[in-house]
């Protein structure tokens, strides 16, 4: 059996072939490499619902919660981001659903990346942000980073899938304010 460019060495069995390789030996695993990172994943876009006349206790726990930072003290402003992040907790739970259907892998490592903010609201970043308004802000940081390292999404799409976390974490009581 002849191998082209191939050497035998002499004290190998013979059925032991070197072969050398260069560079356009691996060139669909090099395009690959660079395909992964000019493709970013395209979610599904969703229609905003509107919240703006919902009173239910969820949004009030979170509408109090809010009321204790100085950024949101003012109830225009208040409402303002509530409205923002009440249609991104919806959409970002169906990105999310989503991802996990098409993506089992990247969406297992999304929630438990979650799963271990969640975790550390209690006690990390209280003792790390004490403010109101800076531990927000961290935590929405914090959040978002997490959703772009995890997946290859645009910075606005992660933004939607991080706030939509953050209302769900203020709603369900792990992200409180002193």
């Amino acid at each position: 059996m002849a191998f082209p460019l191939c050497l035998r060495a002499q004290y190998a069995d013979d059925e032991i072939v070197v072969m050398p390789r260069t560079l356009r030996s691996y060139e669909r695993a090099k395009n690959a490499v660079i395909a992964r990172q000019l493709d970013r994943l395209k979610l599904p876009s969703v229609v905003d619902p509107d919240y703006g006349h919902i009173a239910d206790p969820l949004i009030q726990r979170m509408n109090g919660k809010l009321s204790r930072t100085a950024g949101f003290s003012e109830t225009a402003k208040r409402d303002k981001f509530i409205n923002r992040l009440l249609p991104n907790s919806v959409i970002g739970r169906e990105q999310r659903d989503w991802i996990r259907d098409h993506y089992a892998e990247l969406g297992e490592e999304l929630e438990d990346q979650l799963s271990d903010l969640e975790a550390r609201l209690e006690v990390h970043y209280p003792l790390d942000q004490p403010n109101p308004d800076q531990l927000l802000a961290s935590i929405l940081k914090d959040t978002e980073e997490v959703v772009v390292n995890v997946l290859n999404v645009r910075k606005s799409q992660a933004r939607v899938v991080a706030e939509g976390q953050v209302a769900q974490w203020l709603m369900d009581c792990p992200l409180d304010f002193p």
